[in-house]
């Protein structure tokens, strides 16, 4: 854990992690197995309420439901693809950080939607539903073909 003391009267001194790499406080980021490191977030001037943000961490994805689109999709894709989407739901149940899957928010889809790799030239885009947290697996395809 970082800790940053006060630096004045007025409070505590606050450092953004990119300037803590530059003041060389860790060498090598490349290195760091982030999966590990303790992740904070101080909202302490009430800024996520007043923005309506909720900040959550979505460290595994349990149960995702395929759609009747997902499942054509996938079926146009080959049973190879099946087996890889099997593969790479199995490596979401287990971490979202798993190197090689790249699950990361998909913003051009909207609220809610994520992307994850399912090989390298495959994607699948997955909806996570905000009321519930249930996930749906909605599309998949080629790199292109999805936008990436």
């Amino acid at each position: 854990m970082l800790r940053v003391g006060s630096g004045s009267s007025s409070g505590p001194v606050k450092v953004a992690l990119s300037e803590a790499f530059s003041f060389g406080l860790y060498p090598n980021a490349s290195r760091i197995d982030w999966r590990r490191c303790p992740v904070i977030l101080l909202d302490e001037d009430g800024l996520f309420a007043e923005l309506g943000i909720v900040a959550r961490f979505i460290d595994c994805i349990a149960e995702i439901s395929e759609t009747s689109t997902f499942r054509k999709q996938l079926d146009r894709l080959g049973s190879n693809y099946a087996k890889r989407w099997h593969v790479a739901k199995a490596k979401l149940n287990r971490s979202t950080s798993i190197p090689g899957l790249d699950f990361k928010p998909w913003p051009p889809r909207g609220k809610g939607w994520f992307s994850v790799r399912v090989d390298g030239e495959v994607r699948a885009h997955l909806l996570n539903d905000g009321v519930t947290h249930k996930w749906s697996a909605e599309e998949i395809g080629r790199h292109d073909a999805m936008g990436h």
